[in-house]
């Protein structure tokens, strides 16, 4: 997509970072497509614990992910778009539980047969990003535009990989005792913050 666009600056990974998270701060919407099956190649702890099979760790980890970031995106609109090839891959297995946390913060997270081109984040109507990953799923930085007729062509792009989508959880449903686990502890989490 990175060639559809007229205004591109590249940002390396620590910089993009600081970029992700200042757009983040100041938008109220957020849609997000990824392509890739597997993004271990960067160092995700959680994932890491959910393929040695220490799901406990993965429950508490979730639920610390939950609680970190439940004030943070509270009027925010967020949604997911995962691009789903079959069999599924152990990493989106491990996403559905993940998702099932982005659910508990009022997130949307749709699956879709269709691929992108790349992984890409749009806010608002203010900003695109397209992400640059190693084939090992590991970010190395990504392409910002800020120029409206590029976060049109994003937008659209979004909406056409987004037209037959499914719930997430309804094509890669999320393991069932982890699940439950998480669920129990973002109760607990709740009552004990008094939120709804």
């Amino acid at each position: 997509m990175v060639e559809k666009l007229s205004q591109t600056e590249y940002l390396v990974r620590d910089e993009l970072y600081s970029c992700l998270e200042s757009l983040f701060e100041e938008c109220s919407s957020v849609k997000v497509f990824r392509t890739l099956q597997d993004y271990s190649g960067n160092f995700d702890e959680i994932y890491n614990e959910y393929v040695a099979l220490n799901l406990k760790n993965v429950e508490q980890m979730l639920a610390d992910y939950f609680l970190d970031n439940v004030m943070l995106e509270g009027n925010k609109k967020v949604e997911h778009l995962y691009y789903v090839e079959q069999p599924v891959s152990t990493y989106l297995k491990f996403e559905a539980l993940r998702v099932f946390v982005f659910n508990c913060l009022g997130h949307k997270a749709y699956a879709t047969t269709l691929k992108g081109e790349t992984d890409f984040v749009v806010f608002d109507d203010s900003a695109v990003v397209l992400l640059d990953f190693t084939k090992e799923g590991a970010l190395k930085g990504g392409f910002l535009s800020t120029k409206p007729s590029d976060v049109q062509i994003a937008l659209a792009e979004y909406d056409k990989l987004k037209a037959n989508a499914v719930d997430y959880l309804k094509m890669v449903p999320a393991e069932t005792t982890t699940k439950n686990g998480v669920n129990r502890k973002i109760k607990e989490l709740k009552y004990n913050l008094k939120l709804k």
